[in-house]
């Protein structure tokens, strides 16, 4: 937490309320993480107080329509996998704590950073899994944890997001 407070407050031209805002979310990115790595669960008592509370800091952070557009696209993207594993893989197959906290991710990053957000999450999440399975210390069928995942795109999108988006459509 130390790190990225200090990789908040050290990048240029970011106004102070904004890296203060952002102090919050990484704040509450830990307590997230720390629960569902213990427990397995993230809690909706957490994503849905921190969900209002990306979208009423949208004003300072971003603009209350990108937070908005985020949200959006994070909900029906995460929805939609929750959907579709409950019928592939049965009821468990990820839990719809990922739905919220992908929702207050994108309003916490908003429309584009959302976009990197996701693949951020969901290519780690792949990487880390296939390396879990091919040394045998998971199965092909055993349940990991997704959203630590999710929080490590949430951070790259933060900290890095604009960088990217602005080399990939240069």
């Amino acid at each position: 937490m130390a790190l990225t407070l200090v990789l908040l407050w050290t990048r240029p031209g970011v106004p102070p309320e904004v890296q203060a805002i952002q102090s919050i979310f990484f704040g509450i990115f830990l307590l997230v993480l720390v629960i569902d790595l213990e427990h397995r669960l993230i809690l909706h008592v957490v994503t849905l107080p921190a969900l209002a509370i990306a979208l009423l800091t949208s004003r300072v952070t971003a603009t209350p329509a990108s937070a908005a557009i985020g949200a959006a696209i994070a909900f029906c993207t995460f929805l939609g996998i929750y959907l579709v594993g409950a019928m592939v893989y049965g009821s468990g197959a990820m839990g719809f704590g990922d739905v919220t906290l992908a929702t207050f991710i994108g309003a916490a990053t908003g429309f584009p950073l959302v976009v990197v957000a996701l693949l951020a999450g969901m290519m780690t999440g792949g990487v880390v899994s296939f390396v879990l399975v091919v040394t045998r210390l998971r199965r092909l069928r055993s349940k990991v944890p997704y959203g630590p995942f999710l929080l490590v795109g949430a951070a790259v999108a933060l900290l890095w997001g604009q960088q990217i988006v602005n080399w990939y459509l240069n």
